[in-house]
């Protein structure tokens, strides 16, 4: 599985095996890291590590397969970086939970797939959803029930990550599975 980096913020769904540490993964990447993210729902904060700096500072210790993570690179820089991708699910499918606050979801199904039909299947408790677009640098929102015009994201692509604000009591959310095209 290649990711094609570039400058700024990169939220990718990470594919290698959990439990992988950060250190791994800059040392993979190289000096256009600058830092490595991910959201804790269960504390509503990010954690985080950069590289060389005390480990006191570096709250993020491992990573796991199929998470959020987002991935800053030094402005002007382009990386490849290559990693094993996931096993798809027998029956195609993933249970993710969703509780109340923001859910930061690495999407694992097929390209192009309508976030308004993933998101029905959440129910009623979804407030909103966001993507942070590495082409524009720009977040795309969704708001169900909002005019077609103030939806700026329609469509969640493999591997995207995407915010989810939830409120209610916490539900697990089907979501589907695809092989890498």
């Amino acid at each position: 599985m290649t990711h094609l980096l570039t400058g700024g913020l990169n939220p990718i769904t990470f594919t290698g095996a959990s439990g992988t540490t950060p250190q791994a993964i800059a040392a993979a990447i190289g000096a256009p890291l600058e830092n490595l993210l991910t959201f804790d729902g269960s504390t509503q904060t990010f954690r985080g590590f950069v590289p060389g700096a005390p480990s006191i500072f570096n709250t993020l210790d491992q990573l796991t397969q199929r998470g959020a993570l987002f991935l800053r690179v030094a402005e002007g820089e382009v990386v490849e970086w290559v990693d094993t991708d996931i096993v798809v699910s027998d029956n195609g499918e993933r249970s993710v939970p969703l509780i109340p606050g923001l859910n930061a979801v690495g999407f694992t199904g097929d390209d192009g797939a309508p976030i308004a039909e993933l998101l029905s299947d959440a129910g009623a408790g979804v407030i909103s959803a966001s993507h942070f677009d590495t082409s524009l640098q720009q977040w795309l929102t969704f708001v169900p029930g909002a005019p077609v015009f103030a939806n700026t994201l329609r469509v969640l692509d493999r591997l995207d990550v995407v915010f989810v604000r939830y409120s209610g009591p916490s539900v697990m959310w089907m979501l589907p599975e695809a092989a890498a095209p």
